[in-house]
This record gives C-alpha cells, sequence and structure tokens, in this order.
C-alpha cells in the first residue's frame, strides 16, 4: 500500500484516541508496521473501547452540524455513527444523483416509498428527491386503489422499495407501473432474477437502480441503466476511499472474496480498515454505461437477512424486533438466526422468534409469524412464513436473561455462520419438538 495510505494510519493514531488505545492494546509498532500488518476495525471494538474509556471513540470538533444516524442493530447493538453534513451529502447522497438523471434526465425525481423509513435512507430520500417525497402508511402499501391515486396525484415517478417485495406483490396484483408514472424502482436489497425480468418485460429495460450503502462508510456501489452489476464507487469528487477486501488469511486484496475493507478520512473518526460486517466478492471489468473498474457482490449482508432458501424473502432483524416490543411491549424474547429446516426442506435459513406467554407447552404462533414478516420485509410470502416461526413458551422454561448476557445484550443472535452454543441447546430441543432440525 502507498506511503499516502499509511500517513493517514500515523495521523488516526496520533490525532485519535481510539486508534491509539487499539494498537497499544493489540501491540501494534507502526515505526515498522505495513498496511497489511495493521488490525481491522469492526463494531465491537468500538462498542469495547465505549464501555472501557471516559470518552467516545467519536471526536466531535466544535462548530460542526453532524448527521446523525444509527446501523440496523441486527449485529447485536445499533452503532450511532457521526457525519458531518458535508460528509454525509458528498458520500450517501449528492453521487447518486448520476444514475438517477440517467433514467429521469431533466425530470424532478418524485419518491414514493412504505413508511416510517428511517435514516440514513429518509435522508438520501429526502436529498435525491429533493424534498418531494410520498410515504405510505404501512397499512396501505398492499391497497392498490389508493396507491392508483396517491401516484397519480403526486406524480410520482421514484418507488422507493428496500427489499424488492412491495415491487413483487404489485406486479403479482397487475398494478400498472410502468403506465401510472413510475420510471425508476430504488432499492437498496437485491431484487431476485425473476422480478427483475419481469419488471424488464413491462419496461423493455432495467428500471432499477440497486445500490450498496452502508451507514458507516457511504454508498458504495450501485447499478445502472445498462447492468445490475454494482459498479464500485472509491472516490467521490475530492474525497478519496480506499476499498478492497480481506482474505480468508486477513490479506488485503483488489479483487476476490472476503471481508469488505474500508479506508477512509472521516472528521468524527477516520476509518482504518474498518469492516461493516459485510462479505464480498470484488471483481475488474466494464459496463456498456462507460463505466470501468470493479464491481461488487455482496454475498452476507448484516441489515438484512435472508430467509427459507437462494430465493427467500429479505428481512430486516431491526424492524422485527421493534413491532414486537409494538405489540408485547413487556414480553420476554429472543431471536435467532439459524440453519435448519423442516423435514421436506432442509438445510434452509430460519429467523426463530422465542416469546415467553401464557402456554403450557411450546406453540406455533402463524397469525404472529405473518405480523412479523410482513413488519420487517414489507410483504408477506406465504411459502416462506414456515421459515419465519414465531414459538410461544411457557415463562421461565427458558433462561432468556442467562443467554443475553452471556451472548449479547439483544435480543437478536445470529449462528449461520457459526457454531451454536451450548447455552442455546435447549432451544434448539424446543424447535425439534415442532417438527425443526436445527444444523447446530
Amino acid at each position: 500500500m502507498s506511503s499516502k495510505i499509511m500517513e493517514l494510519v500515523r495521523e488516526a493514531y496520533n490525532m485519535y484516541p481510539f486508534y491509539n488505545w487499539l494498537y497499544s492494546k493489540l501491540k501494534v509498532d507502526l515505526s515498522s508496521a505495513t498496511y497489511d500488518d495493521l488490525p481491522f476495525v469492526t463494531k465491537q471494538d468500538l462498542f469495547e473501547y465505549d464501555s472501557s474509556m471516559p470518552e467516545s471513540w467519536q471526536v466531535v470538533p466544535p462548530f460542526d452540524f453532524y448527521a446523525n444516524v444509527y446501523t440496523s442493530g441486527s449485529s447485536g447493538q445499533a452503532l450511532r455513527v457521526l457525519w458531518t453534513m458535508d460528509e454525509f451529502l458528498d458520500l450517501h447522497v449528492k453521487w447518486l444523483t448520476e444514475p438517477i438523471r440517467m433514467w429521469l434526465g431533466d425530470e424532478q425525481p418524485v419518491g414514493i416509498c412504505p413508511g416510517p423509513v428511517g435514516p440514513p435512507v429518509s435522508l438520501i430520500l429526502q436529498f435525491t428527491c429533493e424534498g418531494k417525497q410520498i410515504v405510505i402508511p404501512r397499512e396501505k402499501v398492499f391497497d392498490n386503489d389508493f396507491l392508483y391515486g396517491v401516484i397519480e396525484k403526486g406524480k410520482a415517478n421514484v418507488l422507493v422499495d428496500l427489499t424488492g417485495y412491495w415491487v413483487k406483490h404489485l406486479l403479482d396484483s397487475g398494478f400498472p407501473l410502468r403506465r401510472i408514472g413510475i420510471k425508476l424502482i430504488f432499492t437498496v436489497g437485491a431484487i431476485s432474477d425473476e422480478i427483475l425480468q419481469r419488471l424488464k418485460n413491462e419496461f423493455t429495460s432495467n428500471p432499477v437502480i440497486s445500490c450498496y450503502v452502508s451507514t458507516e462508510t457511504g454508498l458504495l456501489a450501485h447499478s445502472c441503466p445498462y447492468s445490475t452489476r454494482l459498479h464500485l464507487r472509491e472516490n467521490i469528487g475530492a474525497r478519496e476511499r480506499i476499498i478492497h477486501i480481506a482474505d480468508e488469511n486477513n490479506k488485503v486484496k483488489e479483487v476476490g472474496e472476503g471481508k469488505l475493507m474500508v479506508t477512509m478520512k472521516r472528521k468524527s473518526l477516520p476509518w482504518v480498515k474498518y469492516w461493516n460486517g459485510d462479505i464480498v466478492t470484488i471483481e475488474q471489468g466494464e459496463c456498456e454505461c462507460g463505466f470501468r473498474g470493479r464491481f461488487v457482490t455482496s454475498i452476507t449482508r448484516v441489515r438484512e437477512l435472508k430467509i427459507g432458501g437462494p430465493s427467500g424473502p429479505l428481512v430486516d432483524p431491526s424492524q422485527a424486533e421493534h413491532s414486537l416490543r409494538t405489540l408485547l411491549p413487556s414480553a420476554n424474547y429472543l431471536m435467532i438466526y439459524v440453519k435448519g429446516g423442516t423435514e421436506k426442506r432442509k438445510g434452509q435459513l430460519l429467523f426463530v422468534t422465542f416469546i415467553e406467554s401464557n402456554v403450557e407447552e411450546p406453540t406455533l404462533d402463524r397469525e404472529a409469524s405473518i405480523r412479523l414478516m410482513r413488519d420487517s420485509g414489507g410483504v408477506v410470502d406465504h411459502g416462506y412464513v414456515d421459515f419465519f416461526p414465531v414459538v410461544r413458551v411457557k415463562p421461565g422454561s427458558i433462561p432468556f436473561d442467562h443467554i443475553l448476557t452471556k451472548q449479547r445484550k439483544s435480543g437478536f443472535l445470529n449462528f449461520v455462520h457459526k457454531p451454536v452454543p451450548d447455552e442455546l441447546r435447549l432451544l434448539l430441543k424446543t424447535l425439534e419438538s415442532l417438527g425443526y432440525a436445527i444444523e447446530a
């Protein structure tokens, strides 16, 4: 890596207490260390620093106005990230106008989306659509007559669907997306190939702009009218962002598969080999739109979870937790993400919610499963409800507090890519009694 990057590393070490703490703890000698030698930074490092040091890991210079955004918390705890407004606009918003203009030309973007939408997506919408956005109450997103009237009256031309499953519902019900004026579908979740082909058939071209966004590092990549491949963007105007992957030996590479690493200047804290938790593949290539560079494919996203098989819907665990707290504000609960399935469909991705309820034996609550799927994914796909089970258990039958204290102080635990710990064996036995087999 260039000496310029190491200058940023030394500046981060000298000016920001977090890096002084981290490198001292790990005994990193910057006088001889190379970029490959440096540890990568994770959310857990930031949480550990906050719990052990008197000052925050974020430095807030006076007289700067900050955008205050949070990660989804699906990794166990939401991370609060401060961006100066000029950084936020440059890295999350302004460069999105380029692909949007490819579709709309001089036409004013008017966005329509289910609500409420939290930051940073809400702020991205606010600025990219210049404040012209229509938020549809969640109870109205499947009311086609209502949608038709709202889109027609508001002259909406950008449909915002974060997971792609609202679009699926509209296509399945024969909603005239193109005829009513929708020209662009904006998403930060992958739309399935089947849905994409149906959209191309209706629009005669690719109407989808897919964005790969990270709360901590900004918008990283986007598709274009000619391709659904995600164009990786490093330098944004005068702002330089170094993006690469770390392989299984934690060696930095420009292409291949591994952990996504970002190094960049930020006022509140520079990122030096920051890993947001995503696993990706990066490859070199060129696109019909004229882009020449690297393309990124997400393998594992932190914010979204896929349930069922490879074509299953995406759900947001933070939205599921929010819905559950609204429904049962005082109930003890635990959500786990594991691999397993039923007798006929093994090796599936399961998002299981355990709730203490007034029952004697473990019981599946299909109505609650449907409600949580709708709230966390935007739509209900009945073919996958079995892989989003809500299990009601007798109070005290599962040691929720012990599990959460030992694992992490969150209602959501992810064990898809690591062994299920011994303290969760009781949960697995409970699932087995209901016909599920877990690959522990």
